[in-house]
């Protein structure tokens, strides 16, 4: 996987670059490579915190409702 990684950064730069000449235009072009990186990790990272409170939600609901059913099946005995 970091293989392809750097691929992209390359890719990306060489992209930039095509529309850029100088050396100082190459560094921002990783500026902006390292940039665009960092906010989609933080994206993904805030998707799977979600994901994660999602799970606890509903692993909260499924035990309050086997705690209901096992309320309802000691009563009924």
């Amino acid at each position: 996987m970091h293989g392809s990684f750097d691929l992209q950064k390359i890719e990306y730069v060489e992209q930039c670059m095509c529309k850029r000449s100088s050396r100082q235009d190459m560094f921002d072009c990783v500026r902006m490579w390292e940039k665009e990186v960092h906010g989609r990790v933080k994206r993904e990272q805030a998707l799977l915190e979600k994901e994660q409170r999602k799970n606890v939600y509903v692993k909260a609901l499924e035990m309050r409702d086997k705690e209901r059913n096992d309320l309802k099946a000691i009563e009924e005995k």
